[in-house]
């Protein structure tokens, strides 16, 4: 997506200093504070994902339990869900063009998407994970 070529073109530029994202400086720290927020979300998702993988990976497959299958089931949604991410964060793309909104309309799309996911795959952990 061009949310992931944008965030490269900010690392190229440089180290710059410490950046205020309760009040950022203008467009282009604007989108660095957004590249930063989606970082983030995407490593919180990372650590569910991981948490859930190791507990299930210590539950015993006896009386009908499968973990595996609810491990491989898991992965499978999750690929599903970063395909749907994909496709409806571009409908967006394609109505806001390649503008000054495009980049950040993209990477709130991505956000709010992965803030949602981890609701889901949290609610998940505590209901079957035992957290």
């Amino acid at each position: 997506m061009l949310s992931a070529v944008l965030l490269s073109v900010l690392a190229v530029a440089g180290q710059e200093p410490p950046r205020d994202c309760a009040r950022p400086n203008g467009h282009l720290e604007t989108v660095a504070c957004y590249g930063e927020r989606r970082e983030q979300v995407e490593a919180d998702q990372r650590v569910i994902l991981s948490r859930i993988n190791a507990r299930l990976d210590q539950l015993p497959a006896e009386g009908g339990v499968n973990p595996q299958q609810a491990k491989q089931s898991l992965e499978q949604a999750q690929s599903h869900w970063a395909a749907f991410v994909a496709a409806d964060c571009r409908a967006g793309e394609a109505l806001f063009g390649e503008g000054a909104a495009f980049a950040l309309d993209s990477l709130d799309c991505e956000i709010t998407h992965y803030q949602a996911r981890n609701r889901q795959l949290a609610a998940f952990e505590a209901r079957y994970g035992g957290a």
